[in-house]
């Protein structure tokens, strides 16, 4: 059974997302992966996507709404964190989606080799057209070397380079953002790069997928 699996915190910030919201809990709720708390903290959405929520977490009591007015991203981020609860954490935006085995692949991962960060790489979906394009710089594995575990020691003028400062692309030990006091900023745009490039400097252990 899942229970002996480590619980994953899955926090999503939404904002009038009602035309991907559906989507992108379902990307989360297809996981192949099932033992996660679904923290969603909504930022005083004005549109559908909160009635979207509500009946969601009608239905699956993994789910857990926070509301709050409109802070930004960065203050709901913080938010869901204090709610948090599991081994790990990550990150995902109300637009965004997982593949199904993401959740699976990156916790055990992370468990194997006492990870503080789990890398993963990822692509954009043009909605319009249906076509993916390739986003390289989201892992950038050839600035990483032979190491499957690595810091800022092995690689230290590449460290900032090998992941863009977006917060989704990565799993987190909830310890290690407790233990370094971690916090979003509160601002209304990039308020997610100090947060992830100070992650990167102080992790003793980065490893990918």
């Amino acid at each position: 059974g899942h229970m002996n699996q480590p619980l994953v915190s899955v926090l999503i910030a939404n904002y009038n997302h009602e035309d991907t919201i559906t989507e992108t809990l379902q990307s989360v709720l297809n996981q192949t992966y099932k033992n996660m708390q679904i923290i969603v903290i909504d930022d005083g959405s004005t549109d559908e996507s909160l009635c979207i929520l509500e009946e969601y977490s009608k239905r699956d009591d993994r789910i857990k709404i926070l509301h709050q007015r409109n802070l930004y991203a960065g203050v709901a981020r913080n938010n869901g964190l204090k709610q948090a609860n599991g081994e790990f954490v990550i990150f995902l935006d109300s637009d965004d989606l997982f593949e199904r085995g993401l959740l699976e692949k990156t916790y055990k991962q992370g468990k194997k080799v006492n990870a503080d960060i789990v890398l993963f790489g990822g692509e954009c979906f043009n909605v319009d057209n249906g076509e993916h394009k390739e986003r390289p710089d989201f892992l950038r594995k050839e600035y990483i070397g032979d190491k499957s575990v690595f810091s800022r020691k092995d690689i230290p003028e590449k460290i900032f380079n090998i992941t863009t400062p977006c917060p989704w692309t990565k799993l987190y030990s909830r310890k290690f953002i407790e233990r370094e006091k971690l916090q979003f900023q509160e601002l209304q745009h990039t308020n997610d790069a100090f947060f992830v490039l100070l992650s990167l400097a102080l992790a003793n252990k980065i490893t990918y997928i």
